[in-house]
């Protein structure tokens, strides 16, 4: 439901105020749940793709241009892309079965 994944980021923007390395860990876990779309009914993986893209890949694109930033690495940036791609990948597979 809208409501309990409005709390669950909610949570999640409270940690990271306390530490950041949640947000990366479930930047992480979003990741693998991305990659992992097939075992999901086309809605899920629509609402999944949907999410990853409004909230996921920016808030990994932020942190990505921060550590870019502060330190040269791109892996952050890296998982953005990875991310959108998974998403994409997500939309297409299920538009594929409709």
């Amino acid at each position: 439901t809208s409501q309990a994944d409005a709390e669950t980021l909610r949570k999640m923007f409270v940690a990271m105020a306390q530490d950041v390395r949640v947000v990366v860990v479930k930047i992480a876990d979003r990741l693998h749940n991305m990659e992992t779309l097939e075992h999901l009914s086309p809605d899920r993986q629509q609402a999944l793709a949907a999410e990853t893209m409004e909230i996921y890949a920016p808030l990994a694109a932020r942190l990505g241009g921060a550590a870019h930033l502060a330190t040269g690495a791109t892996g952050a940036t890296e998982m953005t892309g990875a991310l959108a791609a998974s998403a994409g990948a997500g939309s297409a597979r299920s538009a594929s079965r409709r």
